[in-house]
């Protein structure tokens, strides 16, 4: 999950070696303009460092992260709860204040705009690991500090969430194990894998073609 992260790193660590090659007055394009820019200017350089951080996770801890195999600029940041300090400010923004009142948040980032977060996730307790679905970018899988497991399908509008062009919807989730706690949360969930379904037929339709774990 962290390829695309690597996969910037070192070509930016390409891009740097070239620069200076044509510094140096190495032969090709090592010292072309566009080849020194380029070093300056990726999405993840490590001379401006891209820093994915918004108003309406404040005070809360990353506890998990995942990327978009499908969308490698998309990156999902799950965070924790939210410290006593943060929850008595009285001075922080609207988006803070609306998600202080749900225990679990995630933010639906997009490594390209890191003015503020795509998506808003909560939950009605701490997420403690998430995952996006490795063939369907719209879905989203988290695992519940009190033992339930959340699903969001992201094709949901923002409008019906209290979103706009100008604030941000908190996303519920669209499915949530917990209405079966009696049976199935004895405990904590602590990891959320995303795998195939386990059918010996094989013959399944593209919608059911994912177990979460």
């Amino acid at each position: 999950s962290v390829f695309p992260c690597f996969r910037a790193l070192l070509d930016e660590n390409d891009l740097r070696a070239k620069a200076r090659a044509g510094a140096d007055g190495g032969a090709g394009d090592a010292g072309s303009p566009a080849t020194q820019a380029a070093a300056t200017k990726h999405a993840f350089s490590a001379a401006t460092p891209t820093v994915l951080k918004h108003d309406v996770a404040a005070g809360r801890p990353v506890v998990s992260m995942a990327y978009s195999q499908l969308a490698p600029q998309y990156v999902v940041v799950a965070h924790g709860e939210l410290s006593p300090d943060a929850a008595s400010s009285s001075s922080s923004s609207d988006d803070f204040q609306r998600a202080s009142a749900h225990p679990g948040v995630a933010l639906l980032w997009n490594a390209n705009d890191a003015a503020r977060p795509d998506k808003v996730l909560v939950a009605p307790s701490p997420i403690v690991d998430i995952a996006l679905s490795p063939t369907r970018n719209f879905i989203v899988y988290g695992a519940l500090k009190h033992g339930a497991l959340c699903v969001w399908d992201l094709r949901e509008p923002e409008g019906a969430h209290g979103g706009s062009a100008l604030r941000l919807g908190l996303r519920t989730p669209s499915y949530t194990s917990g209405w079966n706690a009696s049976d199935l949360h004895k405990g904590a969930l602590r990891r959320v894998i995303v795998s195939g379904y386990n059918s010996a037929t094989g013959v399944r339709n593209a919608e059911e073609a994912e177990q979460a774990l």
